[in-house]
């Protein structure tokens, strides 16, 4: 692919005066020459470069982290004034190790500057990550909607809002945190897509909770059954 400096000393050769303008683009990587305008020149006009910045991070807005690598993950995150929350390890035939396969909330999601961002990354998981080989899965994709919990301030107002599992585990009642606690606009509609939920082992169901974190029963807002599977 032909830098900048090189296609500049190149322009530069035919006698044409070369200018350089960046602006950013949501497909192509920065450093990347989109276009030059005009696109023929005689000898001694100017020429323009348009050059990619990259993607622009609107400041809140959770990037798309993946098939990133840990370093760029952390890099768009501190972009868009987020933070990086809970980072685990977990096995994929299809996604080269070190780089990101899933994460939490998705991209687009508006959150307040500062709110961790929970990803994953594809590799060997720990012996911590890991406790046996066989394990019960699930998965969601859904939206829960916050204006009928808050009602007529929902526009105004916001929640601080986290998403858990709940199973019944030889008879008592555990909660497994799916994603953290963060702020959330109360007319936003939330995102409950999770593709890998790793219940507890030789339980087949169980209810994924949205929470309202900031109350002090831990309100729930909206619950939504879901089916586990063995697994390896």
């Amino acid at each position: 692919m032909l830098t900048v400096l090189d296609a500049s000393r190149l322009l530069e050769e035919k006698g044409l005066v070369v200018d350089v303008k960046e602006e950013f683009s949501n497909t192509a990587a920065a450093g990347t020459i989109l276009r030059f305008s005009p696109e023929t020149a005689k000898i001694g006009e100017r020429v323009t470069l348009f050059v990619s910045k990259g993607v622009e991070n609107e400041q809140g807005r959770v990037p798309n982290l993946i098939g990133q690598d840990r370093v760029s993950a952390d890099a768009l995150l501190a972009g868009s004034g987020l933070v990086t929350g809970n980072v685990t390890t977990e096995r994929s035939d299809t996604v080269a190790e070190g780089l990101v396969i899933n994460q939490v909330p998705l991209p687009d999601t508006m959150l307040a500057p500062g709110t961790p961002v929970d990803y994953v990354i594809s590799g060997e998981p720990d012996a911590s990550e890991t406790e046996a080989s066989q394990y019960y899965l699930s998965s969601i994709d859904t939206t829960c909607s916050l204006s009928n919990y808050i009602g007529p301030a929902s526009q105004t107002s916001s929640v601080r809002v986290m998403i858990r599992l709940k199973q019944t585990v030889n008879g008592d009642v555990v909660y497994t945190p799916l994603m953290k606690e963060r702020l959330v606009v109360g007319a936003q509609t939330i995102p409950v897509v999770i593709p890998r939920i790793k219940g507890a082992y030789g339980v087949d169901s169980g209810t994924v909770e949205v929470v309202d974190a900031g109350s002090a029963d831990l309100t729930v807002i909206a619950s939504y059954p879901v089916t586990f599977f063995p697994v390896g």
